[in-house]
């Protein structure tokens, strides 16, 4: 493997409408011990002045679109940082904080063969999101994905054999399928004790959440490109069957009932919208064999 300090990293960030959370974000990415060779920022339509900041800050590389979510955040902003041929991408929203060392304790274990190398995760209140299972182990790199686009790094390598995260997820999901696709491809993903980056936990109030539609339609359509090599395919629909019922019925108990339709509308989506576009979009190692084998002549092409 090519050095740390030789190879060129890019921090892709995706952000909507949250434009001190960003500040405060770039701030943290530009203290990196190991400095940045590029910072793509992925404003998705914002209207809170973020677009009118970005456009002060020099050192950064904007791409202003229609708001797609943080699936088409993430697709257009690793699709843009591979393209810009840089060995490592650096993903994260815009609510993250990563301590100053956290690039450089993940390069250090990139170096050393993996391809998808995730941060420990701390919350707001400095509760690590996996400290059972640092608990567990005597070591500071377990075999685990880690929090999926909160501060992850991939390399290029990575990046060009399964594709790009699939931007018709819109929000919710799309980096669990990402991650299923980057295992399945025979990627080992590790977490990493000593890269710190803080994030609040992601939780759902049944009160007043508004993305039932995506939660379990995109839940269906994760299950439908989920292949079952590392799990069970019935073991992987009773979990999403679970997440399901748990959100109906969550809603239901606190009256939210047009999140439960929205739920049931994602319902019959997940099982009946064509996935093969998409699929075919991000490399996925489910097409069909003729587009399968193209996409295989087109890596040996290109890796020489």
């Amino acid at each position: 493997m090519i050095p740390a300090n030789k190879v060129s990293v890019a921090a892709v960030v995706v952000t909507y409408n949250r434009r001190v959370l960003l500040e405060q974000c770039l701030r943290t990415i530009r203290a990196q011990t190991r400095p940045l060779d590029q910072v793509v920022v992925i404003n998705n339509g914002s209207t809170d002045g973020t677009e009118e900041w970005l456009e002060t800050q020099n050192d950064l590389f904007i791409v202003h679109q229609a708001n797609e979510g943080g699936a088409g955040g993430f697709y257009t902003g690793i699709k843009t940082a591979y393209e810009m041929e840089y060995d490592w991408i650096w993903c994260m929203d815009d609510d993250g904080i990563p301590e100053p060392d956290c690039l450089a304790n993940l390069l250090a274990v990139g170096e050393r063969g993996f391809h998808y190398v995730a941060p420990n995760l701390l919350d707001e209140k400095g509760v690590g999101h996996f400290e059972r299972r640092f608990k567990m182990t005597r070591t500071d790199v377990v075999s685990f994905c880690g929090g999926p686009f909160n501060a992850i790094l991939l390399s290029r390598d990575l990046v060009r054999a399964v594709g790009y995260p699939m931007r018709n997820f819109f929000i919710w999901g799309d980096e669990v399928e990402y991650c299923n696709r980057i295992v399945e491809s025979g990627f080992p993903v590790v977490t990493v004790r000593n890269a710190i980056h803080h994030h609040k936990r992601t939780t759902i109030d049944y009160r007043t959440c508004k993305r039932g539609f995506y939660l379990v339609r995109n839940g269906i359509y994760c299950y439908r490109l989920f292949q079952g090599v590392f799990r069970s395919k019935t073991v992987y629909l009773m979990g999403r069957s679970f997440e399901t019922m748990r959100f109906i019925f969550g809603s239901l108990v606190h009256f939210n009932f047009r999140q439960v339709g929205a739920a049931l509308y994602g319902f019959m989506h997940g099982w009946v919208d064509p996935l093969y576009e998409s699929q075919e979009q991000c490399s996925w190692w489910g097409l069909e064999k003729a587009t399968r084998n193209d996409l295989n002549a087109e890596y040996n092409a290109e890796s020489g």
